[in-house]
């Protein structure tokens, strides 16, 4: 499986350093960077990654990053972000499904 920070729209939480970002799905999560659509080429290193996860609205997802735990941003669906994404109404995204094992295939668990 290939992931991809391929974005189609992100906006900016300043005071956190970090974006909801809406997927290509429709749905809205939290990312540490724009994307690679929404970023210079000659600045890709800060496109960013996101949360395996899913919210409906850009609402939800910026009021879980204003919210946030207040540690350095993670994306692992089993570190602080992952679990406070979820316990503010996320869903696990489908492509990212748990494997038995607990992880998430093609994103190597930090």
């Amino acid at each position: 499986m290939q992931l991809s920070n391929d974005y189609i729209g992100a906006i900016e939480c300043p005071d956190a350093c970090l974006f909801a970002v809406r997927m290509t799905d429709g749905g809205w999560t939290i990312a540490d960077g724009p994307g690679t659509h929404l970023v210079d080429m000659a600045k890709t290193d800060l496109a960013g990654w996101h949360l395996p996860v899913r919210f409906q609205y850009a609402e939800q997802a910026m009021l879980a990053i204003d919210t946030g735990p207040g540690v350095w941003f993670d994306h692992s669906l089993k570190s602080a972000w992952g679990q406070h994404a979820l316990a503010c109404g996320a869903d696990v995204a489908p492509e990212y499904m748990l494997a038995p094992d607990g992880e998430i295939p093609g994103v190597p668990l930090q």
